[in-house]
């Protein structure tokens, strides 16, 4: 028995066996952070579009954004740097539904929303000329398996979906962002992040 409480231990210690923060312990960490108001009010807002029509959520979202600046930063007319920005920093708050999912792994269940999110929105609208600055990707939520409530990131839900695709297109287009995102973006698997990066643990 001693000998298992000492390797779980270990594995709290390490982050492998993270859980999520309380209400109350979530709330305080964001107010340390300085993550802006009622960010979930956002996510949440976005994660509603991508049951919309397809072709609009990269516009809808980017709107809404936009709003959510001027009401709570008080920006008017964000430039695509600021928006980086602000979704930088609150990028671990910004979740949605019951199981609290980040809203970047929620656009995959939601048919083509993904490329809209992605490819038309990160990627090509909010694509500036400072290199440096980019969406950050390196995100994540306590929806992982066994249990749906282990900590995952991006890109451990990202390699999940590619193996349960069974549509060639889509499983193509997962490839080529996983590789585009480990490639070019520095993207990783949860037990790879750095104690920084782990905000809600």
């Amino acid at each position: 028995m001693t000998k298992i409480l000492l390797m779980l231990g270990v594995f709290w210690s390490a982050g492998l066996m993270a859980a999520p923060l309380s209400e109350a312990e979530l709330k305080q960490r964001a107010e340390q952070l300085g993550i802006t108001e009622n960010i979930g009010n956002l996510s949440r807002s976005i994660c509603g579009y991508y049951g919309f029509d397809g072709n609009k959520i990269a516009q809808n979202v980017k709107a809404m954004i936009e709003m959510y600046m001027l009401d709570y930063e008080k920006i008017d007319n964000p430039t695509p740097e600021q928006i980086i920005q602000f979704l930088n920093h609150n990028k671990n708050f910004m979740t949605c539904g019951k199981d609290n999912k980040h809203y970047m792994m929620v656009s995959f269940e939601h048919g083509r929303s993904y490329d809209q999110l992605f490819n038309v929105l990160f990627f090509d609208w909010l694509l500036v000329d400072d290199d440096s600055l980019y969406i950050d990707v390196n995100v994540y939520s306590f929806t992982g398996p066994p249990n749906g409530n282990s900590p995952e990131s991006l890109m451990d839900y990202l390699y999940r979906v590619f193996e349960l695709t069974t549509i060639p297109k889509r499983k193509r287009e997962i490839k080529e962002l996983i590789e585009f995102f480990e490639g070019d973006l520095g993207a990783k698997r949860y037990r790879d992040f750095t104690p920084e990066q782990k905000q809600l643990n």
